[in-house]
């Protein structure tokens, strides 16, 4: 390998040490936002909008799904 290849690969080595990085903030950000959001939703006391909560927001179901699962049309839900 000439000593240009061996510069380029390491170079390569590095970006790809700093995206590894990059990925492993942005998923503790991730972790905090989504531990954030379970305490608001923790709070509510009525239990079917705590449902639609869960379901939304920590669950990623649609507002098509969400309704589906808990019986209503979409047009009484959202």
């Amino acid at each position: 390998m000439s000593a240009v290849h061996n510069a380029d690969f390491h170079s390569d080595i590095e970006k790809i040490d700093e995206l590894q990085e990059n990925i492993v903030k942005d998923m503790l950000e991730l972790v905090g936002a989504k531990e954030q959001i379970m305490e608001v939703i923790g709070k509510v006391e009525n239990k079917e909008m705590l449902a639609l909560l869960e379901l939304r927001f920590l669950c990623y179901e649609s507002g098509e799904e969400i309704a589906d699962l808990l019986g209503y049309s979409v047009d009484n839900v959202f």
